[in-house]
């Protein structure tokens, strides 16, 4: 959960912010709904922050909000805004698309409302390629920014763990949202004798005992929700694996589509199908120094390519900016 100590630094960086604010200088807030982003929201406003933005994250649909949306002289970056109501939007602001917007449109995730908050942003970025053409449909500049390494995914890990030497005692860790094929799954390697631990919907874990958790695993299982029917949704799953692959984590990821592979993902990220899952979880629970040499490799990958300050539109936010009235 977020620690109190936490929330109180949180707050007076706001404070802080908002007086700067007030002397003129026009601020980025970062905004999420979900807590699941709210790590990735802290990730680019210290990044933003490190740019000479006047850059703060900000979390959930409450009075805050709603006065900084009357009150704030600010550009929002809003990842998946769909709590506040179209109507009650920011004036300014920016989207991130977190999802393919063809698979939720598909299973009724995305309607007339969702595509109203999209067509008033300014700009909209998005984690994949594959929604570029619907977002060029809309009349809207799109920019491809993935989830990607920042320093502060290190730094909250570290200041979570300290310099606590923690045991491996889980074998698999998988958190997400639970579909049939994925519970299927999970239920195998139960069976097959392994330590397997599932956060979802009904035992969440964020910040401090996430990190904890992650700390004590032998890796973490990547499984797409759809079957091989859904192409589109198997790409790599930067979403859930930023904060690990930067944290030199080991993920064992189920191999992405053909078609959506990214460059060196393959080569880098240990993969397997879902057929062979159970066999290489069971081999690699047993194998710490194999473990070890993908995570390096997968980190050292990670970082070089995705590195969030290479990836972050910093000048069309400016431009933004400079636009605002």
């Amino acid at each position: 959960m977020i620690e109190i100590g936490d929330r109180l630094k949180a707050g007076a960086g706001k404070v802080f912010s908002r007086l700067r604010g007030l002397l003129g200088q026009r601020r980025v807030i970062l905004y999420c709904d979900n807590p699941i982003f709210l790590r990735k929201t802290e990730a680019y406003a210290d990044l933003l922050r490190r740019r000479g933005f006047c850059a703060e994250a900000h979390f959930g649909y409450n009075a805050d909000t709603k006065a900084l949306i009357k009150s704030a002289n600010a550009l929002w970056v809003i990842f998946g805004g769909r709590v506040i109501p179209p109507a009650r939007m920011p004036k300014n602001y920016i989207y991130y698309v977190a999802d393919p917007i063809d698979q939720h449109r598909k299973h009724n995730y995305v309607n007339e409302e969702y595509f109203q908050v999209l067509g008033k942003a300014r700009q909209v970025w998005g984690y994949a390629e594959i929604n570029r053409a619907d977002i060029g449909r809309l009349g809207l500049p799109f920019f491809y920014v993935p989830f990607g390494y920042a320093p502060h995914y290190q730094n909250s890990f570290r200041r979570h763990l300290g310099y606590k030497k923690v045991q491996q005692d889980i074998d698999v860790l998988f958190f997400g949202q639970l579909s049939p094929r994925r519970h299927e799954m999970l239920e195998r390697l139960k069976q097959q004798g392994l330590k397997v631990v599932v956060l979802g919907a009904g035992c969440p874990a964020y910040g401090r005992q996430l990190d904890e958790l992650l700390a004590r695993s032998k890796m973490v299982l990547v499984i797409f929700y759809y079957d091989e029917k859904e192409p589109q949704t198997r790409v790599p799953d930067f979403a859930r694996t930023d904060h690990l692959l930067s944290n030199h984590i080991f993920v064992l990821h189920e191999t992405p589509a053909v078609d959506y592979e990214e460059h060196g993902f393959l080569e880098n990220i240990r993969c397997c199908s879902y057929e062979d899952m159970p066999e290489v979880c069971l081999h690699l629970s047993k194998n710490p120094e194999e473990r070890t040499q993908w995570a390096e490799r997968g980190a050292k990958w990670f970082k070089v390519n995705y590195h969030l300050d290479h990836l972050i539109p910093y000048d069309a936010l400016r431009e933004q900016i400079g636009k605002m009235q």
